[in-house]
C-alpha cells in the first residue's frame, strides 16, 4: 500500500491508478461502473496474457503463464500475479462481516519481462501455501482448488502521475496495465438432492410444494435450477428457479409424477439430478397408507361418530365429490369395496 500513497479505506485504483476511486458502498456502484469502462476504452500495448493452473498437492499448485507480443517491437513490462481466495476461509471479514473475497495472499509472479517481437514468454512456479503466511504465524495451507483464484496484471513501464485523493492529493507512482487476466478450478454445481416429497413417496398431499437442495462450492457461482415435471417420463421442463422450491399448483387424486432438477451456474456449468417419482394420496385413502381397504371406513367411521382424526386433506375422506364427508362417503365406500359399487370419483 505505500506505493500507492494510500489515503483512507476502502480505495480502489482501476487499471493501475488510471482511475480512482476513495470510499465504498452502494452508493459507489455508478462511479466503479463508470471508471472501468472508461479503462477498458484507454488504447493499450498488443499483447495477451494466458495463465494456467493446476493443482498438485494439498495446499500446493503448478501456475503457468505466458505473454505473446502480438506487436512488431519489442515489449517490456512488469508482471505481476496474486494468489487469492475467492472468499476467505481465514477469518478476514469486511465491514458488514462477511468474508472478504479475493483477499489476496501473496504474489506467484512478481518481475520484469521482455517479450520480443511476434514472440512468447512464457515460466511457471509451484506455489505452496503451507510455505507462505501471513506475518504473523498464519500459513495458507487450509486453502483449497475450488477457493483459489489467480489473478495476473502486466504492467507498462512508463509512468503516470497519479493521486489517491484525486483530484490532487497524495500523489504516487502510476503504471498502467496493458492486459489481466485470471483463472480459477471451476466446479459443476452438487448434485441436487433432499428431495421433498422423497423419491418413491405414496399419498402425498395434492398441495405439496417440490423442494430440493443443492450448492455450488465456487462461492461466487450462483445456482439456478431447471424443473422438469408432469405425469409422464421423462417429464417435461416447466420453469427455472432461483431457490430450491416450485409450485406445481393443485395436483389431482391419486396421480403419479415424476420430477427431475437440473442444477446450473453461471459459468456455464451443469449437473443433472437424479429422476424422482411420487404419488398422490386417492381420495378414500383416509389413513394415508396407500391403499383403500376397510381400514379406511373405520377410519371415517372414527372420524365422523368418535372423535377420530380428520382426513388430510379432508378431500380424501370425500368419496363420492360431494364436497364433504360424511356418512354417505361411508356407504359410497362398503358398496366400493364390497358390493361392486360405482369407482370413487376423482
Amino acid at each position: 500500500m505505500s506505493q500507492l500513497n494510500l489515503y483512507g479505506f476502502p480505495t480502489v485504483w482501476f487499471d493501475g491508478g488510471y482511475k480512482v476511486s476513495v470510499g465504498g458502498g452502494s452508493g459507489n456502484q455508478s462511479d466503479y461502473t463508470t471508471k472501468i469502462n472508461t479503462c477498458g476504452n484507454r488504447a493499450v500495448s498488443n499483447i495477451d496474457l494466458n495463465l494456467s493452473l493446476e493443482w498438485t498437492s494439498d495446499s500446493a499448485m503448478k501456475i503457468g503463464v505466458s505473454v505473446q507480443n502480438n506487436d512488431t517491437s519489442e515489449y517490456r513490462g512488469f508482471l505481476e500475479a496474486y494468489v487469492t481466495e475467492a472468499a476467505s476461509s481465514l477469518g478476514w471479514k469486511d465491514l458488514w462481516n462477511k468474508p472478504m473475497t479475493h483477499a489476496f495472499l501473496d504474489y506467484a509472479f512478481r518481475e520484469s519481462i521482455a517479450v520480443a517481437a511476434g514472440g512468447t514468454w512464457t515460466d511457471s512456479t509451484t506455489w505452496a501455501g503451507y510455505q507462505h503466511s501471513n506475518g504473523m504465524g498464519q500459513t495458507f495451507a487450509s486453502i483449497t482448488p475450488v477457493n483459489t483464484t489467480i489473478i495476473a496484471a502486466v504492467f507498462n513501464p512508463q509512468w503516470h502521475q497519479g493521486y489517491s485523493n484525486p483530484p490532487g492529493g497524495y500523489p504516487f507512482n502510476a503504471y498502467y496495465v496493458d492486459d489481466a487476466a485470471a483463472i480459477w478450478i471451476d466446479v459443476p454445481p452438487d448434485m441436487p438432492n433432499d428431495s421433498l416429497p422423497q423419491d418413491s413417496a405414496k399419498a402425498v398431499s395434492p398441495y405439496v410444494d417440490l423442494r430440493w437442495t443443492s450448492r455450488d462450492s465456487n462461492y461466487l457461482d450462483k445456482v439456478a435450477y431447471d424443473v422438469y415435471f408432469g405425469t409422464v417420463n421423462p417429464p417435461p421442463f416447466v420453469v427455472n428457479r432461483t431457490t430450491g422450491l416450485y409450485d406445481p399448483g393443485t395436483l389431482p387424486f391419486g396421480t403419479p409424477f415424476y420430477w427431475q432438477i437440473v442444477a446450473k451456474d453461471n459459468s456455464g456449468d451443469s449437473t443433472v439430478g437424479p429422476l424422482w417419482i411420487f404419488a398422490t394420496i386417492a381420495r378414500g385413502d383416509c389413513n394415508a397408507d396407500g391403499r383403500r381397504n376397510v381400514s379406511d371406513v373405520l377410519y371415517l367411521v372414527n372420524y365422523l361418530f368418535k372423535f377420530g382424526d380428520q382426513p388430510n386433506p379432508m378431500e380424501i375422506g370425500d368419496v363420492d365429490c360431494d364436497t364433504m364427508a360424511n356418512v354417505n362417503d361411508i356407504i359410497y365406500m362398503i358398496n366400493y369395496l364390497f358390493k361392486g359399487g360405482p369407482a370413487i370419483c376423482q
